[in-house]
């Protein structure tokens, strides 16, 4: 009952032509990743961190017994994600085999980063990274970090002061977040593709559905900040109902209020008297919500 720019049903078939045409279009994946870099402002401060997807599949080349960060025991395969953390958006992802560990996946993320035009771009990594060979090639290829070395010492090639430097560092752990965004709400806790060749395509959709949920969890936060600010400018019945939205968005994740809203249809009938469309009737609190977010609810 959502309109939809495709009109047609959308089944499994046409997912897994999706996932395909995805997967197999290496150039068009690697220029959305640049027009994303293209889009961080100067100096921008990147979290890299990995994360394992299981899956009981035997057809993926790429699940190896290796280190499974879900404890399940299954077969995995790793993804690497470059996190901008002042943005708090994702930025690239790339894939690895189950079985390569951390402290050795640095090197392809360097060279995916030259292929961005990004103006001196701070990388912050957790312990699992850290080893001399690594902060060799950071230095060797001009390229800032900063990452733990053992539990109470933080090491950068780049001049920052102590606060800074721990700024940086915990802001790293929105990484986390988001692979538990990916995993619950985007169902990316398993591969759940039967060929190969859909092994990029499908977690390259749910990597575009994560820069839109950080995009809309921005924007609500953005929205939320001026909830029953400027008073003088308001009636008392405005700045009740603002406060009473920032209330109940307060005590909910994103999903439910997707799921609280998804009640919400429109209904088109035409008729030899005219077209008619009306949507689902909604209360005050949501109405103000949709529309301060600019979207119509008429």
């Amino acid at each position: 009952m959502h309109s939809l720019p495709y009109s047609e049903a959308i089944t499994e078939d046409v997912y897994g032509d999706l996932f395909k045409s995805v997967g197999r279009n290496e150039d068009g994946v690697q220029r959305y990743f640049s027009f994303r870099a293209d889009r961080l402002g100067k100096h921008p401060v990147l979290a890299f961190d990995s994360t394992t997807l299981s899956t009981y599949s035997e057809n993926q080349l790429e699940a190896r017994r290796g280190f499974n960060k879900d404890g399940d025991g299954l077969n995995t395969i790793k993804l690497l994600t470059l996190y901008s953390v002042k943005e708090r958006e994702p930025l690239a992802f790339a894939r690895q085999p189950g079985n390569v560990p951390d402290v050795i996946s640095i090197e392809n993320a360097l060279t995916q980063l030259k292929c961005f035009s990004l103006e001196k771009p701070l990388i912050v990594t957790e312990n699992g990274y850290y080893s001399q060979e690594n902060m060799m090639k950071f230095a060797s290829r001009n390229m800032k970090f900063l990452t733990y070395f053992g539990y109470f010492a933080l090491v950068s090639n780049q001049s920052m002061d102590t606060f800074t430097a721990l700024e940086n560092y915990r802001l790293r752990e929105k990484i986390e977040e988001l692979f538990a965004v990916n995993k619950g709400g985007l169902d990316g806790a398993r591969p759940r593709i039967e060929h190969p060749d859909n092994l990029r395509g499908r977690p390259f959709v749910q990597f575009v559905s994560l820069g839109y949920h950080c995009f809309l969890t921005k924007k609500i936060k953005e929205m939320r900040e001026e909830l029953g600010k400027n008073k003088s400018e308001k009636t008392a019945a405005l700045v009740k109902l603002e406060n009473q939205l920032d209330k109940w968005l307060e005590q909910r994740s994103l999903a439910q209020i997707l799921d609280w809203l998804d009640c919400i249809e429109t209904t088109n009938v035409q008729t030899a008297m005219g077209n008619y469309r009306w949507s689902t009737e909604s209360i005050a609190r949501d109405r103000m919500f949709l529309e301060y977010l600019g979207v119509p609810c008429k």
